[in-house]
């Protein structure tokens, strides 16, 4: 039984959450500032 594998699927999908996580925070940047920009 190979070892590495589970450890591999794990990064990546560490990887791929902290990708959507960075994603989500720039689209909430946007949306704060596009709203804040219709407000003004």
């Amino acid at each position: 039984m190979n070892r590495e594998s589970p450890k591999l699927i794990f990064d990546i999908n560490h990887v791929i959450q902290f990708y959507r996580d960075s994603v989500d925070k720039k689209k909430t940047k946007l949306w704060a500032l596009r709203s804040r920009l219709l407000q003004s």
